[in-house]
């Protein structure tokens, strides 16, 4: 039996507290080896980062846009004050997450949006109905494909792509955005990508694949990343819609190659 990808809320809930937990290693390590080297003599070299300071940097880099991105769509990000160019401006403590102002530093806060988002979509997850996402946004899309897609097929599966697409069309209208279907192109030289959907609002392709023991995980992969080279050149952000009846061994695999590209959303959908 196949592993069930988690969904893209407790995505989210996996990576924010990774992202804090690389947050508060880092702060930390930064913080002791300051204090080691403000012991030094002066003939003394300063001690560099060790390995463990440098791979959570790393990963804090690496995650960066989508740990900035899951907090902004959870309605808690807030910019703070910093010194720039000498005057009091707003800064994005993301952005300048290394930094610090007025000699403190920027982690602190950021760890307070970043505990509040991961409440944020516990609540979520656990369908408390105390809290409400309401940007609207992709965010709001993906989640309501998610809820609604496999229930419109509880009778059995699709017979083909074109089903899925239209019980996605069904979805989006009853979400209220503002959408067109196979009507946008994204011309890449010669040639001219459509998009099952765009959400021109949003700068949102959608993309809609049905993968089964005809049209399997490799022939999806190949489309996406194509779709990913094109479609990213009229779009800010491409979400892809995988309905999978049963060929997809590793979803977990598949979404995380894909979303390693700026703007890119991978959902998929196990009958």
């Amino acid at each position: 039996m196949t592993e069930k990808a988690p969904s893209l809320v407790q995505a989210r809930i996996d990576l924010l507290t990774k992202f804090k937990d690389a947050l508060v290693d880092w702060h930390r390590r930064t913080q002791e080896l300051d204090d080691e080297n403000v012991t030094l003599a002066a003939s003394q070299r300063p001690r560099p980062p060790g390995r463990e300071t440098l791979e959570a940097r790393s990963f804090i880099n690496r995650n960066l846009v989508a740990a900035k991105q899951a907090v902004e769509e959870a309605g808690v990000y807030c910019a703070v004050a910093g010194s720039v160019g000498g005057s009091l401006q707003n800064v994005d403590p993301f952005t300048n997450v290394f930094g610090a102002v007025f000699g403190e530093s920027f982690v602190p806060g950021l760890l307070d949006q970043v505990d509040r988002a991961i409440g944020v979509y516990e609540h979520l997850a656990a369908k408390t109905g105390l809290v409400r996402v309401v940007s609207s946004g992709p965010f709001d899309v993906e989640t309501a494909i998610e809820r609604a897609l496999r229930l419109a097929f509880r009778s059995g599966p699709p017979a083909n792509e074109r089903a899925v697409q239209d019980q996605v069309e069904v979805i989006l209208s009853s979400l209220g955005v503002e959408f067109t279907r196979e009507q946008e192109v994204a011309p890449v030289g010669p040639r001219a990508f459509r998009p099952d959907f765009a959400l021109t609002p949003m700068s949102l392709a959608l993309e809609v694949k049905f993968t089964n023991d005809r049209h399997g995980a490799s022939e999806a992969q190949e489309e996406i990343s194509a779709d990913i080279t094109a479609f990213k050149t009229k779009w800010s952000r491409l979400l892809v819609v995988v309905y999978d009846v049963g060929v997809i061994e590793d979803p977990q695999r598949m979404r995380d190659d894909n979303m390693k590209h700026f703007g890119v959303s991978v959902l998929i959908v196990k009958h």
